[in-house]
Protein backbone atom coordinates (compact mmCIF):
# COMPACT_ATOMS: atom_id res chain seq x y z
CA UNK A 1 0.00 0.00 0.00
CA UNK A 2 1.24 3.50 -0.90
CA UNK A 3 1.31 6.17 1.80
CA UNK A 4 1.38 9.77 0.58
CA UNK A 5 1.17 13.16 2.27
CA UNK A 6 -0.74 15.96 0.57
CA UNK A 7 -0.29 19.61 1.55
CA UNK A 8 -3.06 22.24 1.24
CA UNK A 9 -2.51 26.00 1.50
CA UNK A 10 -6.19 26.90 1.09
CA UNK A 11 -8.25 27.84 4.12
CA UNK A 12 -11.75 26.66 4.95
CA UNK A 13 -13.50 23.81 3.17
CA UNK A 14 -11.30 21.39 1.21
CA UNK A 15 -14.31 19.51 -0.20
CA UNK A 16 -13.16 16.20 1.35
CA UNK A 17 -16.03 14.23 2.89
CA UNK A 18 -15.29 11.30 5.16
CA UNK A 19 -16.91 8.05 6.18
CA UNK A 20 -16.03 4.81 7.93
CA UNK A 21 -14.78 1.91 5.82
CA UNK A 22 -15.48 -1.79 6.34
CA UNK A 23 -12.62 -2.00 8.85
CA UNK A 24 -13.91 0.93 10.94
CA UNK A 25 -11.23 3.35 9.75
CA UNK A 26 -11.66 6.96 8.59
CA UNK A 27 -11.71 7.04 4.79
CA UNK A 28 -12.53 9.48 1.97
CA UNK A 29 -16.20 9.08 1.02
CA UNK A 30 -16.52 11.90 -1.51
CA UNK A 31 -14.59 14.85 -2.97
CA UNK A 32 -16.80 17.83 -3.81
CA UNK A 33 -16.27 21.22 -5.47
CA UNK A 34 -16.24 23.94 -2.81
CA UNK A 35 -17.77 27.40 -2.58
CA UNK A 36 -15.66 30.35 -3.70
CA UNK A 37 -14.94 33.19 -1.23
CA UNK A 38 -17.78 35.33 -2.59
CA UNK A 39 -20.48 32.64 -2.28
CA UNK A 40 -19.32 31.89 1.26
CA UNK A 41 -19.83 35.51 2.36
CA UNK A 42 -22.46 36.88 -0.04
CA UNK A 43 -24.86 34.06 -0.83
CA UNK A 44 -27.62 36.66 -1.32
CA UNK A 45 -26.22 37.57 -4.76
CA UNK A 46 -28.87 36.68 -7.33
CA UNK A 47 -28.82 36.14 -11.05
CA UNK A 48 -29.44 39.42 -12.86
CA UNK A 49 -27.85 41.68 -10.20
CA UNK A 50 -26.03 44.43 -12.11
CA UNK A 51 -22.33 45.05 -11.54
CA UNK A 52 -22.02 48.86 -11.38
CA UNK A 53 -18.52 49.53 -10.00
CA UNK A 54 -15.14 47.98 -9.25
CA UNK A 55 -13.27 49.50 -6.32
CA UNK A 56 -15.55 52.53 -6.45
CA UNK A 57 -15.03 53.17 -10.20
CA UNK A 58 -18.17 52.97 -12.34
CA UNK A 59 -18.03 50.31 -15.04
CA UNK A 60 -21.41 51.09 -16.62
CA UNK A 61 -19.88 52.69 -19.76
CA UNK A 62 -17.62 49.67 -20.43
CA UNK A 63 -18.22 46.56 -22.50
CA UNK A 64 -18.42 43.07 -21.01
CA UNK A 65 -14.94 42.21 -22.30
CA UNK A 66 -13.45 45.37 -20.79
CA UNK A 67 -15.13 44.69 -17.44
CA UNK A 68 -13.75 41.14 -17.27
CA UNK A 69 -10.30 42.54 -18.00
CA UNK A 70 -10.71 45.12 -15.24
CA UNK A 71 -11.60 42.40 -12.70
CA UNK A 72 -8.60 40.29 -13.71
CA UNK A 73 -6.31 43.32 -13.45
CA UNK A 74 -7.72 44.29 -10.05
CA UNK A 75 -7.09 40.75 -8.76
CA UNK A 76 -3.38 41.03 -9.55
CA UNK A 77 -2.94 44.09 -7.35
CA UNK A 78 -1.86 43.66 -3.74
CA UNK A 79 -5.02 45.18 -2.27
CA UNK A 80 -8.58 44.23 -1.45
CA UNK A 81 -11.24 44.18 -4.16
CA UNK A 82 -14.74 45.65 -3.89
CA UNK A 83 -17.48 44.82 -6.39
CA UNK A 84 -20.70 46.83 -6.09
CA UNK A 85 -23.94 45.31 -7.38
CA UNK A 86 -27.37 46.82 -7.99
CA UNK A 87 -29.81 44.06 -6.92
CA UNK A 88 -32.55 43.14 -9.36
CA UNK A 89 -35.93 44.26 -8.01
CA UNK A 90 -38.22 42.20 -10.23
CA UNK A 91 -37.71 39.50 -12.82
CA UNK A 92 -40.15 41.40 -15.04
CA UNK A 93 -38.12 44.65 -14.99
CA UNK A 94 -35.46 45.10 -17.64
CA UNK A 95 -31.89 45.75 -16.59
CA UNK A 96 -31.91 48.99 -18.58
CA UNK A 97 -34.97 50.28 -16.70
CA UNK A 98 -33.47 49.22 -13.35
CA UNK A 99 -30.22 51.10 -13.98
CA UNK A 100 -32.00 54.23 -15.23
CA UNK A 101 -34.22 54.45 -12.13
CA UNK A 102 -31.19 53.94 -9.87
CA UNK A 103 -29.23 56.71 -11.62
CA UNK A 104 -32.21 59.03 -11.10
CA UNK A 105 -32.20 58.22 -7.37
CA UNK A 106 -28.47 58.94 -7.27
CA UNK A 107 -29.03 62.45 -8.56
CA UNK A 108 -32.09 63.22 -6.41
CA UNK A 109 -30.21 63.08 -3.11
CA UNK A 110 -27.85 65.81 -4.34
CA UNK A 111 -30.74 68.26 -3.87
CA UNK A 112 -31.03 67.66 -0.12
CA UNK A 113 -30.84 70.84 1.94
CA UNK A 114 -28.73 69.04 4.54
CA UNK A 115 -26.22 66.32 3.94
CA UNK A 116 -23.45 64.42 5.67
CA UNK A 117 -20.00 64.50 4.14
CA UNK A 118 -17.22 62.11 5.18
CA UNK A 119 -13.53 62.94 4.66
CA UNK A 120 -11.04 60.06 4.94
CA UNK A 121 -7.83 60.30 6.94
CA UNK A 122 -5.38 62.97 5.73
CA UNK A 123 -7.86 64.17 3.09
CA UNK A 124 -8.00 67.96 2.84
CA UNK A 125 -11.40 69.58 3.34
CA UNK A 126 -10.68 72.01 0.53
CA UNK A 127 -12.44 74.94 2.24
CA UNK A 128 -12.08 77.34 5.15
CA UNK A 129 -14.54 78.41 7.84
CA UNK A 130 -15.64 82.02 8.27
CA UNK A 131 -17.89 83.72 10.80
CA UNK A 132 -21.65 83.93 10.37
CA UNK A 133 -24.71 83.97 12.64
CA UNK A 134 -28.01 82.07 12.89
CA UNK A 135 -31.13 82.71 14.94
CA UNK A 136 -32.38 79.48 16.49
CA UNK A 137 -34.72 78.15 19.17
CA UNK A 138 -33.18 76.10 21.98
CA UNK A 139 -34.83 74.13 24.76
CA UNK A 140 -33.85 74.27 28.42
CA UNK A 141 -34.58 71.46 30.84
CA UNK A 142 -36.55 72.79 33.83
CA UNK A 143 -35.07 71.10 36.84
CA UNK A 144 -33.73 72.45 40.08
CA UNK A 145 -30.25 71.11 39.36
CA UNK A 146 -30.19 71.89 35.64
CA UNK A 147 -30.47 75.26 33.89
CA UNK A 148 -28.71 74.52 30.63
CA UNK A 149 -29.80 74.16 27.02
CA UNK A 150 -30.20 70.83 25.25
CA UNK A 151 -27.67 70.61 22.41
CA UNK A 152 -27.91 66.91 21.54
CA UNK A 153 -30.44 64.07 21.93
CA UNK A 154 -28.96 60.57 21.67
CA UNK A 155 -26.78 60.77 18.55
CA UNK A 156 -28.53 63.78 17.00
CA UNK A 157 -27.38 67.38 17.27
CA UNK A 158 -30.46 69.58 17.83
CA UNK A 159 -28.89 73.06 17.85
CA UNK A 160 -30.04 75.00 14.80
CA UNK A 161 -32.90 72.70 13.83
CA UNK A 162 -36.65 73.49 13.65
CA UNK A 163 -38.12 73.85 17.14
CA UNK A 164 -41.19 71.79 16.27
CA UNK A 165 -39.16 68.80 15.16
CA UNK A 166 -36.84 69.04 18.19
CA UNK A 167 -39.89 69.13 20.51
CA UNK A 168 -41.31 66.01 18.85
CA UNK A 169 -37.95 64.28 19.25
CA UNK A 170 -37.84 65.14 22.96
CA UNK A 171 -41.41 64.03 23.61
CA UNK A 172 -41.34 60.91 21.41
CA UNK A 173 -42.50 57.73 23.15
CA UNK A 174 -40.67 55.50 20.64
CA UNK A 175 -39.25 52.71 22.82
CA UNK A 176 -36.19 52.34 20.57
CA UNK A 177 -35.01 55.80 21.68
CA UNK A 178 -34.71 54.78 25.33
CA UNK A 179 -32.74 55.11 27.44
CA UNK A 180 -32.66 58.65 26.03
CA UNK A 181 -29.47 60.66 26.43
CA UNK A 182 -29.60 64.47 26.61
CA UNK A 183 -26.50 66.64 26.28
CA UNK A 184 -26.81 70.03 28.02
CA UNK A 185 -24.62 73.12 27.94
CA UNK A 186 -24.76 76.64 29.25
CA UNK A 187 -25.66 78.73 26.20
CA UNK A 188 -24.17 80.91 24.99
CA UNK A 189 -20.74 80.37 26.48
CA UNK A 190 -19.42 83.88 26.85
CA UNK A 191 -15.81 82.85 27.40
CA UNK A 192 -13.56 79.84 27.18
CA UNK A 193 -12.82 78.66 30.72
CA UNK A 194 -11.71 75.28 31.99
CA UNK A 195 -14.59 75.31 34.48
CA UNK A 196 -17.22 75.56 31.73
CA UNK A 197 -19.08 72.28 31.93
CA UNK A 198 -21.60 70.31 29.94
CA UNK A 199 -23.84 67.65 31.39
CA UNK A 200 -24.95 64.32 29.98
CA UNK A 201 -28.37 63.18 31.21
CA UNK A 202 -29.73 59.66 30.87
CA UNK A 203 -33.53 59.14 30.98
CA UNK A 204 -34.40 55.43 31.25
CA UNK A 205 -37.99 55.45 29.93
CA UNK A 206 -40.80 57.55 28.47
CA UNK A 207 -42.78 57.56 31.71
CA UNK A 208 -40.03 59.48 33.49
CA UNK A 209 -39.41 61.62 30.41
CA UNK A 210 -43.06 62.73 30.42
CA UNK A 211 -42.54 64.40 33.81
CA UNK A 212 -39.85 66.71 32.42
CA UNK A 213 -40.71 70.23 31.24
CA UNK A 214 -38.95 72.06 28.46
CA UNK A 215 -38.80 75.79 27.89
CA UNK A 216 -38.01 77.18 24.42
CA UNK A 217 -35.73 80.22 24.14
CA UNK A 218 -34.61 82.10 21.04
CA UNK A 219 -30.94 82.84 20.68
CA UNK A 220 -28.50 84.26 18.13
CA UNK A 221 -25.50 81.97 17.77
CA UNK A 222 -22.23 82.24 15.90
CA UNK A 223 -22.10 79.68 13.09
CA UNK A 224 -19.20 78.40 10.96
CA UNK A 225 -19.79 79.08 7.27
CA UNK A 226 -17.91 77.50 4.37
CA UNK A 227 -15.78 79.67 2.09
CA UNK A 228 -14.19 77.95 -0.91
CA UNK A 229 -12.35 81.03 -2.19
CA UNK A 230 -9.87 81.07 0.73
CA UNK A 231 -8.63 77.58 -0.15
CA UNK A 232 -9.11 77.94 -3.92
CA UNK A 233 -7.92 81.35 -5.17
CA UNK A 234 -9.15 80.50 -8.66
CA UNK A 235 -12.71 80.28 -7.35
CA UNK A 236 -14.55 83.63 -7.72
CA UNK A 237 -15.29 85.15 -4.32
CA UNK A 238 -18.96 84.86 -3.49
CA UNK A 239 -19.51 82.13 -6.10
CA UNK A 240 -22.22 79.62 -5.11
CA UNK A 241 -20.98 76.96 -7.53
CA UNK A 242 -21.07 73.52 -5.95
CA UNK A 243 -18.27 70.99 -5.99
CA UNK A 244 -18.91 67.40 -7.02
CA UNK A 245 -19.47 66.47 -3.38
CA UNK A 246 -22.08 69.25 -3.01
CA UNK A 247 -19.96 71.71 -1.01
CA UNK A 248 -20.42 75.40 -1.85
CA UNK A 249 -19.59 78.77 -0.35
CA UNK A 250 -22.23 79.99 2.10
CA UNK A 251 -23.15 76.60 3.55
CA UNK A 252 -23.17 76.04 7.33
CA UNK A 253 -21.29 73.30 9.16
CA UNK A 254 -23.68 72.20 11.94
CA UNK A 255 -21.77 69.27 13.43
CA UNK A 256 -18.38 67.56 13.36
CA UNK A 257 -18.30 63.82 14.13
CA UNK A 258 -21.65 64.10 15.86
CA UNK A 259 -20.82 67.13 18.04
CA UNK A 260 -22.50 70.56 17.61
CA UNK A 261 -20.51 73.49 16.20
CA UNK A 262 -22.94 76.30 17.13
CA UNK A 263 -21.95 76.34 20.80
CA UNK A 264 -18.21 76.95 20.70
CA UNK A 265 -17.08 79.94 22.81
CA UNK A 266 -14.28 82.41 22.21
CA UNK A 267 -10.95 81.54 23.79
CA UNK A 268 -9.95 84.71 25.62
CA UNK A 269 -6.57 83.31 26.69
CA UNK A 270 -5.44 82.72 23.09
CA UNK A 271 -7.59 85.42 21.49
CA UNK A 272 -9.21 82.89 19.14
CA UNK A 273 -12.91 83.16 18.40
CA UNK A 274 -15.23 80.18 17.99
CA UNK A 275 -14.29 79.79 14.32
CA UNK A 276 -10.62 79.72 15.25
CA UNK A 277 -11.30 77.05 17.86
CA UNK A 278 -13.17 74.89 15.32
CA UNK A 279 -10.42 75.37 12.72
CA UNK A 280 -7.82 74.17 15.24
CA UNK A 281 -9.99 71.19 16.15
CA UNK A 282 -10.34 70.19 12.48
CA UNK A 283 -6.59 70.53 12.04
CA UNK A 284 -6.03 68.12 14.93
CA UNK A 285 -8.45 65.67 13.31
CA UNK A 286 -6.68 65.48 9.93
CA UNK A 287 -5.27 62.05 10.75
CA UNK A 288 -8.76 60.66 11.46
CA UNK A 289 -12.02 60.27 9.58
CA UNK A 290 -14.17 63.42 9.77
CA UNK A 291 -17.92 63.44 9.35
CA UNK A 292 -19.47 66.89 8.75
CA UNK A 293 -23.16 67.75 8.80
CA UNK A 294 -23.69 70.59 6.30
CA UNK A 295 -26.71 72.78 5.51
CA UNK A 296 -27.23 74.43 2.13
CA UNK A 297 -29.52 77.42 2.80
CA UNK A 298 -30.76 77.70 -0.81
CA UNK A 299 -31.88 74.07 -1.01
CA UNK A 300 -33.06 74.15 2.61
CA UNK A 301 -35.48 77.00 1.82
CA UNK A 302 -36.89 75.00 -1.08
CA UNK A 303 -37.49 72.06 1.23
CA UNK A 304 -39.37 74.31 3.68
CA UNK A 305 -41.79 75.31 0.92
CA UNK A 306 -42.37 71.68 -0.09
CA UNK A 307 -42.94 70.55 3.54
CA UNK A 308 -40.09 68.04 3.48
CA UNK A 309 -38.59 66.69 6.75
CA UNK A 310 -35.91 69.16 7.82
CA UNK A 311 -33.97 67.34 10.55
CA UNK A 312 -31.58 64.39 10.23
CA UNK A 313 -33.62 62.12 12.52
CA UNK A 314 -36.65 62.56 10.24
CA UNK A 315 -34.77 62.46 6.95
CA UNK A 316 -33.10 59.12 7.41
CA UNK A 317 -34.33 55.58 7.70
CA UNK A 318 -33.79 53.90 11.05
CA UNK A 319 -31.51 51.40 9.33
CA UNK A 320 -29.11 54.16 8.27
CA UNK A 321 -28.60 55.71 11.72
CA UNK A 322 -24.90 56.37 12.24
CA UNK A 323 -23.93 55.28 15.70
CA UNK A 324 -21.34 57.53 17.33
CA UNK A 325 -20.05 55.68 20.42
CA UNK A 326 -20.83 57.51 23.67
CA UNK A 327 -17.54 56.41 25.23
CA UNK A 328 -17.96 56.49 29.04
CA UNK A 329 -20.87 58.96 29.04
CA UNK A 330 -23.52 56.26 29.43
CA UNK A 331 -23.48 56.44 33.23
CA UNK A 332 -26.38 54.93 35.14
CA UNK A 333 -29.35 57.17 35.75
CA UNK A 334 -29.58 58.65 39.25
CA UNK A 335 -33.19 59.51 40.15
CA UNK A 336 -32.06 62.11 42.70
CA UNK A 337 -29.90 63.93 40.19
CA UNK A 338 -30.63 63.97 36.48
CA UNK A 339 -27.02 64.90 35.70
CA UNK A 340 -25.11 61.67 35.14
CA UNK A 341 -21.75 63.06 33.98
CA UNK A 342 -19.87 66.34 33.96
CA UNK A 343 -16.98 67.32 31.72
CA UNK A 344 -15.04 70.56 31.35
CA UNK A 345 -15.38 72.39 28.06
CA UNK A 346 -11.74 71.79 27.15
CA UNK A 347 -12.44 68.05 27.45
CA UNK A 348 -15.56 68.58 25.37
CA UNK A 349 -13.52 70.04 22.50
CA UNK A 350 -10.92 67.31 22.85
CA UNK A 351 -13.67 64.68 22.79
CA UNK A 352 -14.30 65.42 19.10
CA UNK A 353 -11.31 63.24 18.35
CA UNK A 354 -12.75 60.44 20.50
CA UNK A 355 -15.81 60.00 18.25
CA UNK A 356 -14.63 58.35 15.04
CA UNK A 357 -17.16 57.94 12.27
CA UNK A 358 -18.38 54.36 11.95
CA UNK A 359 -19.12 54.70 8.23
CA UNK A 360 -17.37 52.43 5.76
CA UNK A 361 -15.74 54.68 3.17
CA UNK A 362 -13.57 54.51 0.09
CA UNK A 363 -10.61 56.84 -0.50
CA UNK A 364 -11.74 60.09 -2.11
CA UNK A 365 -12.68 63.66 -1.49
CA UNK A 366 -15.83 64.43 0.41
CA UNK A 367 -17.83 61.20 0.26
CA UNK A 368 -21.46 62.18 0.44
CA UNK A 369 -23.77 59.99 2.50
CA UNK A 370 -27.46 59.32 1.88
CA UNK A 371 -30.24 59.68 4.41
CA UNK A 372 -32.06 56.64 3.10
CA UNK A 373 -30.71 53.12 3.17
CA UNK A 374 -28.72 52.11 0.12
CA UNK A 375 -29.98 49.06 -1.71
CA UNK A 376 -26.54 48.37 -3.16
CA UNK A 377 -24.69 45.17 -2.30
CA UNK A 378 -21.00 45.80 -1.67
CA UNK A 379 -18.98 42.61 -2.13
CA UNK A 380 -15.66 43.08 -0.34
CA UNK A 381 -12.93 40.53 -1.03
CA UNK A 382 -9.80 40.60 1.10
CA UNK A 383 -6.32 40.29 -0.35
CA UNK A 384 -5.87 36.67 0.71
CA UNK A 385 -9.09 35.54 -1.00
CA UNK A 386 -7.83 36.96 -4.30
CA UNK A 387 -5.30 34.13 -4.50
CA UNK A 388 -8.07 31.60 -5.19
CA UNK A 389 -10.87 31.59 -7.80
CA UNK A 390 -13.64 34.01 -6.78
CA UNK A 391 -16.31 31.58 -7.90
CA UNK A 392 -18.28 34.19 -9.86
CA UNK A 393 -19.78 33.93 -13.32
CA UNK A 394 -20.95 36.97 -15.34
CA UNK A 395 -22.94 37.56 -18.49
CA UNK A 396 -24.46 40.49 -20.36
CA UNK A 397 -28.12 41.48 -20.12
CA UNK A 398 -30.44 41.24 -23.12
CA UNK A 399 -29.48 44.72 -24.29
CA UNK A 400 -25.77 43.69 -24.05
CA UNK A 401 -25.10 47.08 -22.39
CA UNK A 402 -24.56 45.89 -18.82
CA UNK A 403 -22.60 43.21 -17.02
CA UNK A 404 -24.79 41.13 -14.71
CA UNK A 405 -24.19 38.31 -12.25
CA UNK A 406 -24.93 34.89 -13.75
CA UNK A 407 -24.21 32.48 -10.88
CA UNK A 408 -21.70 30.98 -8.51
CA UNK A 409 -19.08 28.53 -9.73
CA UNK A 410 -17.62 25.86 -7.48
CA UNK A 411 -14.25 24.24 -8.11
CA UNK A 412 -12.26 21.45 -6.50
CA UNK A 413 -9.41 22.54 -4.28
CA UNK A 414 -5.97 22.09 -5.84
CA UNK A 415 -4.16 18.88 -4.78
CA UNK A 416 -7.41 17.02 -4.05
CA UNK A 417 -6.72 15.22 -7.34
CA UNK A 418 -3.99 13.34 -5.46
CA UNK A 419 -6.62 11.85 -3.14
CA UNK A 420 -9.18 9.27 -4.23
CA UNK A 421 -12.43 7.94 -2.87
CA UNK A 422 -11.67 5.08 -0.52
CA UNK A 423 -8.27 6.40 0.58
CA UNK A 424 -7.82 5.91 4.29
CA UNK A 425 -6.84 9.04 6.26
CA UNK A 426 -4.01 8.25 8.66
CA UNK A 427 -3.05 11.65 10.08
CA UNK A 428 -3.86 15.35 9.95
CA UNK A 429 -0.85 17.62 10.52
CA UNK A 430 1.01 14.57 11.88
CA UNK A 431 -1.71 13.84 14.44
CA UNK A 432 -3.11 10.31 14.01
CA UNK A 433 -6.82 10.29 13.20
CA UNK A 434 -7.26 7.32 15.55
CA UNK A 435 -6.71 9.76 18.45
CA UNK A 436 -9.21 12.30 17.08
CA UNK A 437 -12.99 12.36 17.28
CA UNK A 438 -15.13 12.76 14.19
CA UNK A 439 -16.07 16.40 14.90
CA UNK A 440 -12.38 17.39 15.13
CA UNK A 441 -11.59 15.70 11.83
CA UNK A 442 -14.53 17.37 10.05
CA UNK A 443 -13.57 20.75 11.52
CA UNK A 444 -10.01 20.29 10.20
CA UNK A 445 -11.22 19.42 6.70
CA UNK A 446 -14.01 21.99 6.40
CA UNK A 447 -13.46 24.98 8.68
CA UNK A 448 -9.78 25.28 9.61
CA UNK A 449 -8.14 28.67 8.98
CA UNK A 450 -4.60 27.25 9.18
CA UNK A 451 -2.30 28.47 6.41
CA UNK A 452 -0.97 24.95 5.84
CA UNK A 453 -2.74 21.61 6.28
CA UNK A 454 -1.13 18.22 5.71
CA UNK A 455 -3.17 15.07 5.16
CA UNK A 456 -1.49 11.64 5.22
CA UNK A 457 -3.42 8.89 3.45
CA UNK A 458 -3.03 5.27 2.43
CA UNK A 459 -3.97 4.88 -1.21
CA UNK A 460 -6.83 2.42 -1.40
CA UNK A 461 -6.40 -0.31 -4.04
CA UNK A 462 -9.29 -2.54 -5.05
CA UNK A 463 -9.23 -5.45 -7.45
CA UNK A 464 -10.81 -4.68 -10.78
CA UNK A 465 -13.58 -7.17 -10.10
CA UNK A 466 -14.44 -5.47 -6.74
CA UNK A 467 -14.30 -2.03 -8.28
CA UNK A 468 -16.48 -3.03 -11.24
CA UNK A 469 -18.99 -5.01 -9.16
CA UNK A 470 -21.23 -2.02 -8.19
CA UNK A 471 -21.26 -0.84 -11.80
CA UNK A 472 -22.15 -4.31 -13.09
CA UNK A 473 -25.10 -4.37 -10.71
CA UNK A 474 -26.17 -0.96 -11.99
CA UNK A 475 -25.90 -2.06 -15.63
CA UNK A 476 -27.94 -5.21 -14.88
CA UNK A 477 -30.66 -3.12 -13.25
CA UNK A 478 -30.72 -0.68 -16.17
CA UNK A 479 -30.92 -3.53 -18.65
CA UNK A 480 -33.90 -5.04 -16.79
CA UNK A 481 -35.66 -1.65 -16.82
CA UNK A 482 -35.03 -1.27 -20.54
CA UNK A 483 -36.49 -4.73 -21.21
CA UNK A 484 -39.56 -3.92 -19.14
CA UNK A 485 -40.06 -0.65 -21.00
CA UNK A 486 -39.66 -2.39 -24.35
CA UNK A 487 -42.19 -5.06 -23.41
CA UNK A 488 -44.66 -2.41 -22.24
CA UNK A 489 -44.22 -0.49 -25.52
CA UNK A 490 -44.87 -3.62 -27.64
CA UNK A 491 -47.96 -4.41 -25.58
CA UNK A 492 -49.35 -0.93 -26.27
CA UNK A 493 -48.63 -1.23 -30.00
CA UNK A 494 -50.24 -4.69 -30.30
CA UNK A 495 -53.34 -3.53 -28.44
Amino acid sequence: MDIIEVEFSERGDLGIRIGIDEEGKVAVRKIEPVKGPVESMYSELSRGDVLVSINGTSILPYSFTDVMGMIRKAKTKSEALELTFLPQQSMFESTESLVESWLTEQNDHLMDGEFQLVFPCLQSLGFSLVESFVMTTLFTLKHENVSKCIVKVNNDVVVGFPAGEVKLLLESNDASMYPKTLWLMEMPLKSFRLDNQYDVVTIPNHELMSHLQFKPIEMMLEAPMIDLSLENPSSPRGSRERREDGVATGQYVLAINGLPTLCVPNNQSSGDGSIGELTKALKLLESTTRSLLIRDLVLYQKEIHTNRPLSPWRRRDKETNVSIPLNDFSAMYDEENFVSKKQTYSEYLASIAKYPSTLTINPGRGIRQKWTQSRMLHVQIDQESLNVPLGLSFETDYSTKYTVFKGFERTCVSNTNQISIGDRILALNDQPTESMDTATIINFLMFSESKTRNIRVIKHRKSSSRIMQPFRRLWTLLAKNENLLEEEHLTQVNS
